[in-house]
Parts: structure tokens; C-alpha cells; sequence
């Protein structure tokens, strides 16, 4: 995309984020144009692509490893689900990579952590 029409972009809605794909090392003027623009916009910025791209601050790097994952496995993975999971675990203040309860465990552990809270160890 031109730079002008992602910077329109970035300023139509905050609803969705608008990811950019594709970014090689040619890239990089963009990208840094983009840095400067995205902490006033009110819409998310991700750029994916080579990670030879040099991310200027205030962008972060994130990477992943989810191209080691075999395809057929990551075919038949329920996406709803694992993006549900983690909202609710980031909602519930939970760490996102522990390991998942049963409801019964979840129930368990929060009256026993009210317990301590409240002093009736």
C-alpha cells in the first residue's frame, strides 16, 4: 500500500487492527514514517515480514514460532476458542502461558487465595 492511503487507514477506525504483510528491509523508510504516526492514531499498527525490517521505537518486535508447527496441526486447531481463552485469561489477569484448569481447580484456587485475602487462613 502508498503510505498515504495507510495513513488513512490508520486514522478510519479503531475497531480492527490494520496489519501490513510482506515488509522486507526495502520497506524500512515506510516503517519508520509509520512509527512516527501510529502513537497519535487511533488505530493499531502490525507490519509482518522479514525479520531483517528494522523496527524503530515506539513498535515492538514480536516474534513467533508458529511456522514450525506443522499445517496439518494448525489446520485443526479451534482459533475461536484459543483467541477466546486468551481474552478471558488476559481479562482475568491470568498468566497466558500457564498451564489450563478445570473449572473445579479455577473454583478452588480462588476461594482459597479470598481465604488468605481475607485473613481466615
Amino acid at each position: 500500500m502508498e503510505l498515504k492511503r495507510v495513513q488513512r487507514e490508520l486514522a478510519t477506525t479503531n475497531i480492527l487492527p490494520l496489519v501490513l504483510t510482506q515488509a522486507a528491509p526495502k520497506h524500512t523508510s515506510d516503517v519508520e514514517a509509520l512509527a512516527k504516526l501510529t502513537p497519535y492514531e487511533p488505530r493499531r499498527l502490525i507490519v509482518t515480514g522479514s525479520p531483517d525490517v528494522v523496527v524503530p521505537k515506539p513498535m515492538k518486535r514480536i516474534e513467533t514460532d508458529i511456522t514450525r508447527i506443522p499445517l496439518e496441526d494448525l489446520a485443526q486447531l479451534p482459533m475461536e476458542i484459543l483467541g477466546a481463552a486468551i481474552i478471558r485469561r488476559h481479562c482475568r489477569r491470568e498468566p497466558l502461558d500457564a498451564p489450563m484448569e478445570s473449572r473445579e481447580a479455577r473454583r478452588e484456587r480462588m476461594l482459597e487465595e479470598r481465604k488468605g485475602e481475607d485473613g481466615l487462613g
